[in-house]
């Protein structure tokens, strides 16, 4: 059975998976054809399948900053959700930057800046995606190969700030 993500939890899970999926960037770092092929790249909120040693590289973990995310009101009768939302990119490196660490860290550097801003251009395109008002990168940086099945990958969290009714 699928089930679908609704209401002011689900949709902002499914909003910033599917504006990551929209990205070309996000597509050619998961190695995913188009969105949907992208969209199946992405696993929501923690479970058993985040563990690294069930990875399945490259992959997506889309989720909430604890404790951050939430309702208030705002006078006597309309609601505002807001709050961070996590999205943790685990990404194999490609061959060519193998035997150059400096060089691996470069190409991961250079790939997230367009991606960042390709998720600007499109978070401001109007077509509903996700009202993000702030993108922070977090933890940034080599994934542990012993922990990751022996594979050699980059990761990183970026860190969607929004806010909607």
């Amino acid at each position: 059975m699928s089930v679908t993500l609704t209401g002011i939890i689900g949709l902002p899970l499914l909003n910033v998976a599917t504006l990551l999926a929209n990205c070309a960037m996000f597509r050619t770092l998961t190695g995913a054809a188009d969105v949907n092929a992208a969209l199946a790249k992405m696993i929501y909120i923690e479970s058993d399948e985040s563990d690294p040693d069930q990875a399945a590289l490259p992959r997506c973990i889309v989720g909430f900053c604890p404790f951050e995310f939430g309702s208030e009101l705002n006078g006597t009768t309309t609601w505002t959700t807001k709050g961070p939302l996590e999205a943790r990119i685990e990404v194999l490196t490609p061959e060519e930057y193998l035997s150059d660490k400096q060089d691996e860290a470069k190409w991961f550097a250079n790939s997230l800046s367009d991606l960042f801003d390709q998720i600007r251009g499109l978070a401001t395109s109007g077509q509903g995606y996700l009202n993000v008002v702030n993108l922070r990168l977090g933890m940034c940086g080599r994934l542990d190969a012993e922990e990751y099945n022996n594979v050699r990958g980059m990761g990183a969290e970026l860190i969607f700030e929004w806010r909607g009714p």
